[in-house]
């Protein structure tokens, strides 16, 4: 029986749009322009007849499709339609949606605070409601928030608690998802067998579940777990299907991030070719779909090739292309997100012009002028946002900003300090007070007196209306920056992806001189002045290096190369010293430990020595010595190591031995090497050698212990009639007697 008022004609029209909109939902990710055909063929068939919850499907399908294409002041125009036929419906679940659709956009243009407000609102209502698969969705997008803002324990707090949720839920597709990001963020944390587990178990459900994008993600994921574990063949099987799968679905972003990862994978295996023409492509591919930002990776991957095989002139090349989209993705995402904030306000304006009309209230009459201002202000940032972000000269830019703020409020006082990370310390080489600009002056960010550093410290603004009461919540004592003491103050941190550049700071000698919106505007112009600082000091940088590339680069590679290999060789053979010794065995341990495999090492005391130095000379002696260390390179393998650690002690790193036969059989063919005779001028010099062995991990998991057993069992060897060979024993591992050569 049909439902009163409802014809057979009109039902049919509603399954039809039921059906668009499910299928536009489906395709949104895949093939976001298909969805969004679909989504605008649900509108029309809704609008024609009169079926509103259609129409808010439509507008949200609009959205999301519109989203994966990035135009975002188009999706927040047809989002907040959709919250409004909601709201109207009563529909809460749509609502939530829509909140979701809001967070994502926010989370996309950099505005992570807006963002978080956006899911938290959403999971507030989805526990209290009890939508299970709403909350899930809000849990998985707080976890890729923090993930994004490397706060890796809380995403993985806000991932497990939608694993969880999953489980009940029993959404293949979604678990998978869940799984694979949880996957991913413990990988990031260390805890790689929960990681790869995780992983693999997101994969089957993908796969079983039909989400090939869901099952590319977890393969490239799986990929990087293998890769870290020296893997290498494994790594190289799941980033070449997860590359199949991205290109089969037409999805490329998920190209370009397996691209990367295997120029990554082909780096690690020294395939310095494929890496480079892997790189190449994945810029190539993230530049053609207008997604600079993807492509950064891939730049910063092949300006080190390019170096590390001389190709200078290449590598410059690369690193002012890096610098170029750097800028451009930097300016982009400022102006995306300033035209995202303006819509939503001239959004919310409609909304409060609405509600004047149909309530005649005063109250939102106040509230809509405010708005016309706030969107007059987001008008002149914008304006000031163009102008600031396209100076590359610091002080242009200060003299620039003070000018136009203090058109804008009271800046008797107006300073920007630059942060270095590496010194911890905050550079006012910027501040100007009643137009004169101060002597520069720099304060660490460990000084508990200044209202700077508290910023830089806490990562938060600071904004005080009467000072002198209220300086004790952020400083211990005032320390006069200027020729007396302000009154009013502000201070914001300039940050770019959570990295803190620098500090803004606007004061007055008024009290409470500056209003909400006053501050608000510094808030939205604080975004842009760190981006012009970032790309001021990126051009800094380019244009040292181009003046070092064309100066003195050459000299100055040189005498760091003779200054390096002086404080890690020995002089007298070229061989590396004990320093270098033990940087190399303490890199090499871990990756052994990795990849479970097994080295050795030999400690070598020539046997009378003593009577070569005495009968001809030191040096007939220090030639001697030269021909043992050829004689030591020659026998082992291009891939071990051989030092000279004193004045006729030697070691050498036998790598990847499977047994402590293959490690004797070594010791006898450089045992034999030292025996044959060696000639210097008329001279016939025989010598012999005293050898002790230790193998990893059996003898040492450290340089120290494996050195120490080593050389303990060649001193056993001095003991026992020399020139022969004994391996570490446990109970003998640092024992050294006294032995007279």
């Amino acid at each position: 029986m049909e439902p009163p008022g409802e014809t057979t004609d009109q039902l049919l029209l509603q399954s039809q749009v039921d059906e668009l909109n499910r299928s536009s939902w489906d395709l949104a990710q895949s093939n976001p322009r298909a969805a969004l055909e679909a989504a605008e063929k649900a509108l029309r068939e809704a609008d024609r007849g009169n079926y509103v919850e259609g129409r808010a499907a439509g507008l949200l399908n609009c959205g999301w499709a519109l989203i994966y294409t990035a135009d975002y002041e188009g999706a927040l125009k047809q989002l907040h339609e959709s919250r409004d036929i909601y709201e109207s419906l009563g529909d809460v679940d749509g609502k939530l949606k829509v909140l979701n659709a809001l967070g994502v956009i926010a989370h996309r243009i950099g505005d992570s605070e807006k963002a978080l407000e956006r899911y938290r609102e959403t999971l507030e209502i989805s526990r209290a409601t009890g939508n299970r698969e709403r909350l899930l969705a809000a849990l998985n997008n707080l976890g890729e928030l923090s993930a994004s803002l490397h706060h890796d324990s809380e995403a993985q707090a806000f991932y497990e608690e939608a694993h969880e949720v999953a489980e009940e839920v029993d959404v293949p597709g979604t678990t998978a998802i869940v799984k694979v990001n949880l996957g991913g963020v413990l990988r990031v944390l260390g805890k790689v067998d929960r990681a790869q587990s995780l992983v693999e178990d997101g994969i089957a459900l993908a796969r079983g579940s039909g989400d090939s994008i869901a099952e590319a993600e977890g393969l490239t994921i799986l990929g990087t777990i293998f890769a870290d574990a020296g893997a290498y063949d494994e790594a190289e099987n799941c980033h070449t299907e997860a590359l199949a799968l991205a290109e089969a679905t037409g999805h490329p972003r998920g190209i370009i991030t397996v691209l990367n990862n295997l120029g990554t994978l082909w780096i690690s295996k020294r395939r310095l070719v494929e890496a480079r023409e892997t790189l190449h492509r994945a810029s190539e591919l993230s530049e053609k779909i207008g997604t600079p930002l993807a492509s950064l990776p891939a730049y910063m991957q092949l300006a080190e090739i390019y170096e590390e095989t001389g190709e200078l002139e290449d590598a410059l090349a690369i690193r002012k292309r890096l610098y170029e989209l750097q800028r451009r993705v930097s300016s982009e995402r400022a102006l995306k997100r300033m035209a995202a904030m303006r819509t939503e306000h001239e959004l919310e304006r409609s909304r409060s012009e609405a509600e004047i009309f149909r309530l005649r209230n005063v109250e939102l009459r106040d509230k809509t002028d405010q708005l016309e201002v706030a969107n007059s202000q987001m008008e002149l940032i914008s304006e000031i946002a163009r102008e600031i972000t396209a100076s590359l000269d610091l002080d242009e830019l200060t003299e620039l900003l003070y000018e136009r703020v203090n058109g804008l409020m009271d800046a008797s006082v107006f300073g920007i300090a630059l942060y270095d990370e590496l010194e911890r310390t905050l550079d006012f080489a910027l501040f100007i007070e009643e137009s004169q600009h101060v002597t520069p002056f720099v304060r660490s960010v460990d000084n508990t007196d200044s209202f700077g550093a508290w910023t830089v410290r806490n990562r938060k603004e600071i904004v005080i209306g009467d000072a002198g009461r209220e300086y004790k919540a952020f400083v211990k004592r005032r320390t006069p920056l200027t020729s007396k003491n302000t009154k009013s103050l502000v201070y914001l941190p300039l940050t770019i992806e959570n990295r803190v550049v620098g500090v803004l700071t606007v004061q007055s000698h008024q009290k409470r001189a500056y209003s909400e919106e006053q501050v608000e505007l510094l808030r939205a112009l604080a975004a842009f002045i760190a981006i012009a600082l970032d790309n001021s000091r990126k051009h800094a940088t380019i244009q040292h290096l181009n003046e070092a590339i064309l100066g003195e680069k050459t000299e100055l590679e040189r005498a760091y190369d003779r200054i390096a290999h002086m404080a890690n060789h020995d002089n007298l053979t070229q061989l590396p010293n004990r320093r270098l010794l033990n940087e190399l065995l303490n890199d090499h341990i871990p990756l052994a430990r990795r990849q479970r495999r097994k080295f050795g090492v030999l400690y070598l005391d020539l046997d009378d020595f003593k009577p070569v130095n005495d009968t001809f000379g030191h040096a007939i002696g220090d030639t001697v010595l030269v021909r043992v260390a050829e004689r030591l390179c020659a026998t082992v393998r291009s891939s071990d190591t051989v030092a000279r650690i004193g004045g006729d002690e030697f070691v050498i790193i036998v790598r990847d031995i499977e047994d402590r036969g293959g490690l004797e059989t070594i010791a006898h063919k450089v045992l034999d090497s030292l025996a044959l005779p060696i000639s210097v001028g008329d001279q016939i010099c025989t010598l012999g050698a005293s050898v002790g062995a230790s193998m990893f991990p059996r003898d040492g998991e450290s340089c120290d212990d494996l050195l120490s057993a080593a050389d303990g069992a060649m001193y056993r060897v001095k003991q026992d009639g020399k020139r022969s060979v004994r391996f570490a024993n446990t109970r003998e591992r640092g024992q050294r007697p006294e032995i007279a050569d």
